[in-house]
């Protein structure tokens, strides 16, 4: 199970989550060990704040967190500030691929989408891939059929 220490780094705490959320996926764990197993790799800030949390709760008669998604669900609020989604949602607005190669472009824009929560259709995925693309590699990878975006991406990877 990976450590946990509260940075100030959304990014973190979603790559924190997502490791969690895999290792939990492998195990039958009930909700209660779901959240007992996640808390005991705090460390740090993190280990304190969610200490407070718990106690909060219970002061104000709120009831307890009971499910590993409502445990999320608390620490996104924390750790990943309102306008982080906004944010990722304005940089695949912007993206392009300039200095990076094709896959690191395409890996970087993936990741945007999926930490953004990104939903559209495989056509607006690729049209937003093509838009980024320099345009020496834009112009072969139009001109050669795709049927997905995988295969736009190695139509584009191979005229690079």
């Amino acid at each position: 199970m990976p450590k946990f220490s509260g940075s100030n780094d959304p990014d973190e705490y979603l790559s924190w989550a997502l490791k969690v959320d895999k290792i939990f996926r492998l195990h039958n764990y009930d909700e209660e060990k779901k959240i007992a197993m996640a808390s005991l790799e705090f460390q740090d800030y993190v280990l304190i704040w969610w200490e407070q949390v718990i106690e909060r709760r219970h002061t104000r008669g709120e009831p307890p967190i009971m499910t590993w998604t409502e445990m999320k669900d608390v620490m996104r609020a924390r750790f990943v500030p309102t306008h982080y989604t906004s944010n990722l949602f304005e940089k695949l607005q912007l993206l392009k691929q300039g200095t990076k190669t094709v896959e690191e472009y395409y890996q970087e824009m993936e990741i945007a989408m999926i930490r953004a929560n990104a939903k559209e259709d495989d056509e607006q995925t690729m049209a937003r891939f093509l838009n980024g693309l320099n345009h020496p590699i834009k112009r072969i990878a139009d001109f050669q059929p795709y049927p997905n975006l995988l295969e736009l991406v190695h139509q584009a990877t191979r005229a690079e």
